[in-house]
């Protein structure tokens, strides 16, 4: 969530996003009561759920050829980059993320190719558009009887609903950073 962030703060908001199919883009789940009632025939993984709220369409590759291809590239990146970074001393995170400021543009010179349309298909990010909502793992819970609900090991009590409203249950946004803000 935090690396697709940054993407679209750089880039813009994609048409659609070509991913494996592990765990963290494809669900192995089954479906809810809810999203059978909303038509969905395969449960959302939180980054699927998240790029659906974006309205980005996730393509998910059906071959190993497909994989193939940015496997190649990893495999790459653990055998030179690594050497390259051991060459000029890169010892810590923000000395590697400096070194490849200055390395992917040349790697990139090397051996890119030119596409023959060059159309950008990045929407721009809609104002008041919140990210770091959009972009967390968001989970239900139900509130107990004394208005407390537990997550993560921890108790938390809602204090500012009254018995009256008849609410059941609660959606827990936790943020990339760890936070989770509160708000109803």
């Amino acid at each position: 969530m935090d690396s697709f962030k940054g993407y679209i703060e750089h880039y813009g908001i994609p048409q659609s996003l070509y991913v494996d199919k592990h765990t963290t883009y494809k669900s192995t789940g089954k479906l809810t009561i809810e999203e059978e009632l909303k038509g969905q025939t395969t449960p959302l993984s939180q980054f699927e759920r998240a790029l659906d709220e974006l309205e980005v369409e996730v393509i998910h590759a059906n071959s190993p050829q497909a994989k193939g291809r940015i496997e190649r590239l990893f495999k790459t990146f653990q055998d030179r980059v690594v050497k390259e970074m051991r060459l000029v001393s890169v010892s810590t995170r923000e000395e590697a993320n400096r070194f490849l400021e200055s390395y992917l543009p040349i790697y990139n010179q090397r051996f890119s190719i030119v596409p023959i349309k060059e159309v950008n298909l990045h929407r721009e990010i809609p104002k008041g558009i919140n990210l770091d909502s959009m972009l967390s793992i968001k989970t239900k819970r139900v509130l107990r009887n004394d208005w407390t609900l537990s997550y993560n090991n921890q108790l938390y009590q809602i204090k500012e609903t009254s018995p009256n409203t008849g609410i059941k249950a609660v959606m827990v946004e936790e943020r990339v950073d760890g936070t989770v803000p509160y708000h109803l």
